[in-house]
């Protein structure tokens, strides 16, 4: 951004009852130093939030497969048949591990 072209001044808006707020902007304008840091900062956050957004994905889907391996898992142990009625539980753990 042109330093013609920034905003220098910094506000808020006050909520008020039946739909109306206040806007209340700071009246100095901001020096070029602090401008400069404000947009470091907010680089960095923005930044920062598609990786923390991907990690949080990441790791809830972990979560889910070590869950459903998990209950897969007590499944077999539970199972006191012989070895031919594994067979459906395993078919149907691969099936349910394969659509996670």
């Amino acid at each position: 951004m042109s330093a013609t072209t920034d905003v220098r001044r910094f506000g808020y808006y006050i909520p008020k009852p039946g739909w109306s707020f206040d806007s209340v902007v700071h009246n100095p304008s901001l020096s070029a130093d602090v401008l400069t840091e404000f947009h470091e900062i907010c680089s960095v956050i923005s930044n920062l939030q598609p990786i923390i957004i991907a990690f949080d994905i990441v790791e809830r889907n972990f979560r889910e497969l070590a869950d459903l391996m998990e209950y897969h898992r007590s499944q077999l142990n539970n199972s006191a048949t012989a070895d031919a009625g594994l067979i459906p539980i395993n078919i149907s753990g691969v099936v349910l591990v394969a659509h996670s």
